[in-house]
């Protein structure tokens, strides 16, 4: 990650994804005047936002937001979460495919690539 976004900037924080540690998390951040936050999956980009809100802070204006998946999860909550993509439900077409492949005895392809995409929405 640091040679994407350089060394300097770039920065991996962990916790629990609950209100009380973001709350603790939005501290640290402040102190590192970071900007945006990108999460793992979108519950927790949708919990940490409730945090920010809790303590008067807003999205994008205090910190851009990036989930990841793309769920349904993204699209209800205020504002809507910018995402990452990465296709889940192909995915899983694709592995249906090997499996169905692999039953009739016939040889699969080993890796399956599909490209992830940036979907913009109100955190960013």
């Amino acid at each position: 990650y640091k040679e994407i976004f350089g060394a300097d900037k770039a920065k991996i924080y962990t916790c629990q994804p609950t209100r009380e540690e973001y709350g603790r998390l939005l501290g640290e951040l402040r102190e590192e005047a970071a900007d945006a936050v990108l999460f793992t999956n979108d519950m927790s980009c949708a919990v940490f936002l409730k945090s920010m809100e809790e303590k008067g802070l807003r999205a994008p204006a205090d910190y851009a937001l990036v989930g990841f998946n793309n769920s349904s999860i993204s699209d209800i909550t205020t504002p809507t979460l910018t995402n990452i993509d990465h296709h889940v439900d192909a995915y899983c077409e694709k592995a249906i495919e090997k499996i169905y492949q692999m039953i009739q005895g016939k040889g699969v392809e080993k890796v399956t690539y599909i490209k992830p995409n940036l979907v913009i929405k109100e955190t960013t």
